[in-house]
């Protein structure tokens, strides 16, 4: 069997000074495809669609949002009650169909499915269907619908009596919605829980291109492979392009179980059947995961010391850096072999370090700037980490005198800032602090006012040790905090059991 290879070489990382991994993303935030219906002439399957090649399943992690698919049945018979038309009752059969269908269309935004058969084969009860992508709640959706002449004539169709719908969010946030109309009478469905979801998706291969890339959060990256140090352990992380014929193309997750993985050399690289990699020893390997009819080949080196040219293996902060890439805090700069020592951390990177922990495995891409801080951008690498971070009280922005608050991404984070956010993070109790420690530090009255309690919690916890001047420590709370510094602090922190 000749199976599609995906990927010959890794070369990529979780958090860089630029975004490790681009995906296309629309024109517009929101999409709504051309609807569809049934007719006599409709074929079920598309003829140029080889049916004897190669399919493959590849699982989609998502949340089924099954109370947003119940405010749309409400707002559709809104409107068809409104014209004197009955309503439409939720089919129980439908309900499942359009949640699935709403997870196809993370894969292929299309009305052919990703396996090349049209979306009439999901059900023989459908006779027509609405998609739209990316709209954030049911009356968004709604309204894009009912202003578009198409979709509104289905969901008005006085010859449909059930319905279907789907709402479907996938991993990078976006939210897929579809419809599914029916003449037949319902078999009526109970509204489930929202709930967290994997939904297997059959692709055809020689009908859509998923465009699957892999990142390994921590690996090193070198000039011709990916480098690896002695104890790494970590997840691979695959994302797709969205194939579809409607414009819509952002990346989205894919469950790393969806192949079926293997090593070269289990005694110097092993790896488990949802894709964490663990290395044992020095030598060079090659990672493969096999799902039908594609085949992803991972080329590493597992070498003594770090995999950066720029780390020296005796400096004090060789363990940290260590620590840092191996479980994908911070890693070194995308298409080089440094980590970047002495280079600042950026407020962005250190909201998106604590986005990444807080919600691990979660993507950012295709979000809007919901902060209300003008200066954060929508859609790109930190904008929903910007959003989690202000939503959830992390980071409140800076304010300077007579301007606009600022959450002032590029700016380097100081170390003051640094104790602040972490301990906004950790839910710290300052009120129990025991300064002393703080207090012993010569510079600590520099520290600024609404700073000290954090700073006083963060070298109690040992977080921050102080800056060694000729045996004196200084804390120098308004100094940028470096990358290896950053490492440091987040190394302190996991030992501390302050992260988890």
């Amino acid at each position: 069997m000749k199976r599609h290879r995906i990927l010959a070489l890794l070369l990529a990382a979780m958090l860089t000074l630029a975004p490790a991994m681009a995906f296309a993303q629309a024109d517009n935030p929101t999409s709504i495809g051309e609807p569809i219906v049934r007719s006599t002439d409709d074929q079920a399957i598309d003829q140029s669609i080889d049916l004897q090649a190669t399919y493959t399943t590849l699982n989609i992690p998502g949340a089924e949002l099954y109370s947003e698919a119940f405010d749309v049945l409400d707002i559709v018979n809104q409107h068809r009650t409104a014209e004197g038309l009955r309503a439409l009752s939720m089919d129980a059969s439908l309900l499942e169909d359009a949640m699935q269908r709403a997870a196809e269309t993370v894969v292929s935004y299309s009305h052919t499915r990703p396996n090349g058969t049209l979306c009439f084969t999901i059900s023989g009860k459908m006779m027509a269907e609405n998609i739209a992508a990316g709209q954030r709640s049911a009356a968004e959706v709604m309204t894009s619908w009912m202003n578009s002449p198409g979709h509104h004539d289905n969901i008005m169709n006085p010859s449909y009596t059930s319905i279907g719908i789907g709402c479907y969010r996938a991993q990078d946030g976006a939210i897929y919605w579809v419809q599914c109309f029916s003449p037949s009478g319902a078999s009526a469905a109970a509204q489930p829980a929202d709930t967290e979801a994997v939904r297997s998706v059959e692709v055809y291969t020689g009908h859509v291109n998923p465009n699957i890339s892999v990142n390994i959060p921590g690996a090193g990256a070198g000039a011709s492979s990916a480098i690896v140090p002695l104890g790494f352990h970590n997840s691979i992380i695959l994302r797709g392009i969205n194939a579809g014929e409607q414009g819509w193309t952002p990346g989205y997750v894919i469950s790393s179980d969806s192949f079926k993985w293997s090593s070269s050399n289990e005694s110097i690289m092993s790896v488990t059947a949802d894709g964490t990699i663990g290395a044992h020893k020095t030598g060079t390997v090659t990672i493969t995961g096999i799902s039908g009819g594609l085949q992803i080949d991972i080329y590493l080196t597992v070498a003594e010391g770090s995999p950066f040219s720029d780390v020296l293996q005796d400096a004090w902060y060789a363990d940290a850096v260590a620590f840092a890439s191996s479980n994908g805090l911070i890693t070194g700069y995308s298409d080089s072999d440094r980590f970047g020592v002495g280079d600042t951390m950026t407020r962005a990177q250190m909201a998106t370090i604590l986005w990444r922990i807080a919600e691990p495995g979660a993507s950012g891409d295709n979000v809007a700037n919901t902060t209300g801080l003008s200066d954060v951008e929508s859609n790109v690498w930190y904008t929903a980490a910007a959003n989690w971070a202000v939503e959830n009280g992390v980071i409140t922005g800076v304010t300077s005198d007579n301007g606009p608050t600022r959450f002032a991404p590029n700016d380097p984070i100081t170390r003051e800032q640094f104790a602040v956010i972490l301990a906004r993070f950790a839910d710290a109790d300052l009120a129990a602090v025991d300064d002393s420690a703080f207090q012993a530090l010569v510079d600590h009255d520099s520290a600024s006012s609404w700073s000290a309690e954090s700073l006083a919690w963060a070298v109690e916890q040992k977080l921050i040790n102080g800056v060694d001047d000729n045996g004196t420590l200084y804390l120098q709370p308004h100094n940028p905090v470096t990358r290896e510094q950053a490492a440091t602090i987040l190394m302190n922190a996991y030992g501390a059991d302050i992260l988890p």
